[in-house]
């Protein structure tokens, strides 16, 4: 039945995840099973393990955060040499908070998941509206990564060519490459998957302006005047963002103040 229902998948995959399905079905505490990762993504390697999330009851929600062992490697049914199922536990309330105000990088996490097992028949539905860009945050977004970029571009990278301080240089070119690149995915309403895949999204994206990667390869490989000049020209240029407000207050804001407003850090937004 399960390889009917997962038929995209390889044969091994689908019966790794039919014996934890099978696992979580006797299990009361296990509410739902989600599927994620690259077997939904479409990026799956015949050796890639199963990410799942696991939505349990609030009791054992609960105890499992106490322990801290929300996150979990497990072995036990897996059926391919080199595979393993990574599973990250959730509880109904986490789901319903995600699908309202999660960060990009937990957005992300749920594009194109499939609820594979459910006691709650409502779940689906709340998983559904979490892996989906925030558009109603699209302008806010634009906006923060742009004062990120344009401060980093400036006085961050002044201030290291001051001091001769190639710490604080290195950092500028990074987070400046970071913002520019975020306000790249943002413009084309492109979830921030996490910094190991930004470039990857980006170079995925269906807008982008020209050599957008090589120059910040450029950039962070030279750390030379011209190459941040380029990139971020490249980035500024590009658009016509019509951006609003104070740009050092909005920095200051989103980098300094931000925990006062229970929102993410920015660079993970």
């Amino acid at each position: 039945m399960i390889s009917q229902l997962f038929s995209d998948l390889r044969p091994h995959h689908a019966e790794s995840l039919a014996a934890f399905v099978a696992r979580s079905a006797a299990d009361e505490t296990v509410r739902a099973v989600i599927l994620g990762g690259s077997l939904v993504k479409g990026t799956a390697r015949p050796d890639s393990d199963v990410d799942l999330i696991v939505c349990v009851t609030d009791e054992r929600y609960d105890a499992l955060a106490a322990a801290a062992a929300l996150v979990a490697i497990e072995r036990d049914g897996i059926t391919y040499d080199g595979g393993y199922y990574d599973i990250k536990y959730v509880s109904r309330a986490i789901l319903e908070l995600s699908a309202e105000r999660a960060s990009e990088p937990t957005r992300n996490a749920y594009v194109n998941a499939r609820v594979v097992h459910a006691r709650d028949p409502e779940l689906a539905a709340i998983v559904a509206r979490i892996g989906v860009y925030p558009v109603h945050e699209q302008a806010q977004r634009i906006a923060t990564f742009h004062a990120g970029l344009l401060l980093n571009r400036g006085y961050f990278w002044r201030e290291a060519g001051k001091r001769g301080d190639r710490y604080l240089r290195a950092r500028a070119a990074a987070d400046a490459v970071m913002y520019g690149l975020r306000m790249v995915l943002a413009h084309n309403r492109v979830l921030f998957p996490c910094h190991k895949w930004l470039t990857k999204a980006v170079g995925d994206c269906a807008e982008a302006p020209n050599d957008i990667l090589k120059l910040a390869d450029r950039l962070l490989m030279n750390l030379g005047n011209d190459d941040m000049t380029a990139f971020s020209d490249a980035v500024l240029s590009w658009r016509d963002w019509q951006i609003e407000g104070d740009v050092l207050s909005r920095y200051v804001r989103d980098h300094e103040q931000w925990w006062q407003f229970g929102g993410p850090f920015v660079s993970e937004m």
